[in-house]
């Protein structure tokens, strides 16, 4: 009789070290029909249905509202879940200004929970609720009901973000899956933004443990099927279970909000920015004839970012110190008092850009004339160029995730010369160098790069470097009496060129 009892108690720990926990069942929040907040709207979720009591097109889902005392907010599952469920985890988002009175699961084995069994749980935000079935308990083919008391001061709607709750069950031997599907296999994201996929197995009880991979870390990461949006591009995300697998394609943009400039240092070539007038709610839009007018319906938020489908994007070019705005239109200049146009050959079209640090204003000026500052007259209205008298203007910056270089220009003698074209860069930009002499002194070459050669140069940035020019006693070889009327001013790559008797000088009289 002992070896029996021996033999069987060996056999029953055998089975209970093989038994192993599992996800049988994950409830991610899906889109809904109804669009106003507090009605009940029926979503089917992975072959269960789910009613939410609230705002059911957000996701994640919020669950909430304003003015609230002691109201319940409830989430329940409307069809059976057919597994012997041993631990229930709830993974809640963000719950900023509601307070959560108590959070409690009723299981119940009728859809009208009359007869249903309550557990009480413990709530807290961007983190986990678990709540595990007592011994005893029954929790086999049940509904669930996930139930938020809630408080609300104010007439502000402020929700609880419910994220995910996944189902767990024992399972005593392996399965393996012999298919998988993703849902959705489609995802259109914005850099920053976070969306769960759901792998299903068959059969539905399969073991299988699902991996997770992305065909581009820089586009896109995920775990656990929680995808996240890290830079512009498109990448493949895989989940994969033995030799099966199923691919969802994501899609990333940069967000649609311009965060506001606060430093003109922090500016670079290839940046792509809006001008904008917070006071005024404006931002420019279609270039006229003469001038920019501005789009009314921006919209910029309480942070001080712009959200504007219409607004018209410009891309910076030159370099710091001397921009050139391009627009798709071409590059804007101002030929006369209070009109800006587009053109891509005159010296009217490089400014200079300062940002008060104080309001984040931004002064952008033309280099020939003196009406030449950017400001916003709401009266036209327009965005155009005044001496002074109008409203001040905000510069805001399109998202990026392509990289910053800074170009540092050096010269052997601060005497000597000096050069033109340092600062910021994005990755792949132009960068224009000028090497101009001091009287009395010439250029002789560039240090620190063998393949610039000229006194202008330009290159492509593919990373951070240091450039150095290098100036030697010598003449120039034109100077301003020498200068006629045959004496062509033109503009190369975003230089002042003087072209005298065939040959080319730049603004200092420097022979290129």
């Amino acid at each position: 009789m002992k070896k029996i009892t021996s033999l069987l108690f060996a056999m029953l720990l055998a089975c209970a070290t093989f038994a192993t926990e599992a996800v049988c069942y994950t409830l991610t929040p899906a889109t809904g029909k109804n669009n106003s907040y507090a009605q009940n709207c029926d979503i089917a979720i992975s072959g269960i249905t789910w009613n939410l009591t609230g705002n059911s097109t957000k996701i994640p889902w919020r669950i909430g509202g304003k003015s609230l005392k002691n109201v319940d907010r409830t989430l329940f599952s409307k069809t059976t879940l057919d597994y012997d469920v041993t631990k229930i985890v709830v993974t809640h988002g963000a719950a900023a200004d509601i307070t959560v009175n108590s959070f409690t699961l009723l299981v119940a084995g009728n859809a009208d929970f009359l007869d249903a069994v309550s557990y009480d749980g413990t709530f807290a935000a961007n983190s986990t609720s678990t709540f595990t079935r007592p011994d005893g308990a029954d929790w086999s083919n049940k509904y669930y009901k996930f139930v938020y008391n809630v408080t609300v001061s104010g007439n502000d709607n402020k929700f609880i973000e419910f994220t995910k709750a996944e189902f767990y069950y024992n399972i005593t031997e392996d399965i393996p899956a012999t298919a998988i599907k993703v849902s959705p296999t489609s995802l259109d994201l914005v850099i920053g933004e976070k969306s769960t996929l759901t792998a299903t197995l068959t059969p539905a009880n399969a073991t299988d443990v699902v991996e997770w991979t992305t065909s581009a870390e820089g586009v896109a990461t995920v775990e656990n099927g929680v995808v996240t949006a890290v830079g512009e591009g498109a990448a493949i995300i895989t989940a994969t279970v033995g030799e099966f697998s199923a691919t969802c394609e994501v899609t990333v943009e940069a967000p649609l909000s311009y965060a506001v400039a606060t430093d003109a240092a922090e500016l670079a070539v290839g940046d792509v920015i809006v001008l904008g007038c917070k006071a005024k709610n404006a931002v420019a839009g279609a270039m006229g004839q003469n001038a920019y007018f501005a789009k009314l319906d921006a919209v910029i938020d309480e942070d001080g970012n712009l959200k504007c489908g219409d607004a018209i994007e410009i891309t910076l070019g030159g370099y710091p110190g001397a921009w050139m705005l391009q627009t798709e239109e071409g590059i804007v200049g101002c030929t006369a008092v209070k009109n800006l146009n587009t053109t891509s050959s005159k010296r009217d079209s490089i400014w200079t850009i300062a940002i008060n640090s104080k309001g984040n204003t931004a002064t952008i000026t033309n280099h020939t004339t003196n009406y030449g500052t950017m400001k916003f007259n709401s009266s036209a209205p327009r965005f155009t160029t005044y001496e002074s008298g109008q409203t001040a203007i905000e510069i805001y910056v399109k998202p990026t995730t392509t990289p910053m270089y800074v170009v540092t220009v050096e010269t052997n003698n601060a005497e000597y010369g000096s050069v033109l074209g340092g600062g910021n860069y994005r990755e792949g930009t132009t960068a224009v160098l000028t090497a101009v002499p001091a009287e009395g002194y010439k250029f002789t070459g560039w240090s620190n790069n063998a393949e610039l050669s000229s006194a202008t140069q330009t290159f492509t940035v593919t990373e951070s470097v240091t450039i150095t020019a290098n100036f030697a006693k010598g003449e120039t070889a034109i100077t301003n009496t020498t200068l006629n009327a045959e004496t062509i001013k033109t503009i190369e790559n975003g230089q002042l060129i003087i072209i005298l008797d065939g040959k080319k000088y730049n603004a200092m009289g420097v022979r290129l």
